[in-house]
This record gives C-alpha cells, sequence and structure tokens, in this order.
C-alpha cells in the first residue's frame, strides 16, 4: 500500500502472480480513506501476470458494528495498473463480504479479465461493486472525483461481478424488512461524481 508519495512496482517474470490475502486485503488505499494523503501507486506487468486480491480469515469490525470481510483495489490519489492477464477480487465466506474496487482520485486499471466475487459459503449481505467517489461506510461522496478508467483488453476479454455466491440467510430480518429470509446479495457499478470509463479494445467482450 502507498500511504504517502510514490510507490512503483513492476513485474518483469512471465505470468508473474502478485497475491493480497487477508481480513482486510487491500491494494492501493484505503477506501475510506479521503484524497488528504494524494498517494501514488504505479503496478506494471511487462510479459503478464495475475492480481488476486482474497478476503479470508478473521473479518475486520467496521464502524457500524458489522463484520466485514474485505477484498479491495482502492486510491485516493494516482494509481495505474497495466499489463496484468487478469485481477481476481474475492471477500471470505462470512457476512457483509466486500469486493470493491474504488477510487476517490483518479485510477487507471487495464486488463484481459476483471472479476469480483463477494462472500461465498453461507455469507449473505455481500457484495461485488465498482465505485468512483463513494464509499461503502458513508453516506455522502468523498474525495476530489477525478477520473476511473478500467479498459479491458484483447479480444473476448470480460468483466464480471457477482454479489456473492453464498446462499446464507440474513436471521436478523423482520417480517417487513427487505433482507428478511434472503441472501440480499448485490452487483453495482456506481459513479457519484467526476468522471468513470469502462471500455473494451476489441471485440467479444462481455460484462
Amino acid at each position: 500500500n502507498s500511504l504517502n508519495g510514490t510507490q512503483t512496482i513492476t513485474f518483469t517474470g512471465a505470468q508473474a502472480i502478485l497475491r493480497v490475502e487477508g481480513s482486510f486485503a487491500s491494494l492501493g488505499a484505503n477506501s475510506n480513506q479521503t484524497n488528504t494523503a494524494h498517494p501514488d501507486q504505479t503496478i506494471s506487468f511487462v510479459t503478464g501476470g495475475h492480481i488476486e486480491v482474497i478476503g479470508v480469515g478473521r473479518p475486520i469490525q467496521s464502524l457500524d458494528g458489522n463484520q466485514i470481510p474485505r477484498a479491495q483495489i482502492g486510491s485516493a490519489g494516482n494509481q495505474k495498473i497495466t499489463g496484468a492477464t487478469s485481477i481476481t477480487l474475492t471477500a471470505g465466506n462470512t457476512p457483509n463480504g466486500r469486493a470493491l474496487i474504488t477510487a476517490q482520485g483518479d485510477q487507471h486499471i487495464e486488463t484481459h479479465q476483471l472479476t469480483l466475487t463477494g462472500g461465498g459459503g453461507n455469507a449473505y449481505d455481500s457484495y461485488a461493486a465498482i465505485e468512483h467517489a463513494e464509499s461503502d461506510t458513508m453516506v455522502m461522496p468523498i474525495g476530489t472525483g477525478g477520473k476511473q478508467t478500467i479498459v479491458l483488453t484483447g479480444m473476448g476479454a470480460t468483466l464480471t461481478l457477482q454479489g456473492g455466491s453464498g446462499n446464507g440467510q440474513n436471521p436478523n430480518g423482520t417480517p417487513t424488512d427487505s433482507t428478511d429470509d434472503s441472501s440480499n446479495n448485490v452487483a453495482k457499478i456506481k459513479s457519484s461524481f467526476g468522471d468513470q470509463f469502462i471500455a473494451f479494445t476489441d471485440t467479444g467482450g462481455s460484462i
């Protein structure tokens, strides 16, 4: 993670793997961090490679008391990721799993295959999201907006968001609560302000 200044990571080996794993697995800035630190991060793969961000183990507790296993790529300043063959974010198997790509500043990501999956197993209330100038713990937009760009490269490129593979049911629902007796998993792409672009460079791409 880059909190201040500039961080540059370059992979020169063929099909290198960058793996981030933990209860709060984050590549880049914390999604709750505003643009005050202005961190810059550049990650590049010269001959292809893979990024795996996996939320596992004991989940953290958010400000509202929920247990949230998280897998995320975040930018609070300028983040650029290029050359990756695939990028995969997978949240843990406990409720409220979050698989996120989030930006409060400028973010540029290029890959052939991008996959986000929320909680699995018996999880519920999980989601997969690509968010710009947004925070899942705050109501109002945060950051300065900037530009979020995601480019899917090559023929047959794919962008997949699965709110959650879990089939658990929320035990805290009420008869009038939409989350009662349901998994309530969500997949979304959202921009609160600023510019958000998702583009395919070739034919045969899919979302």
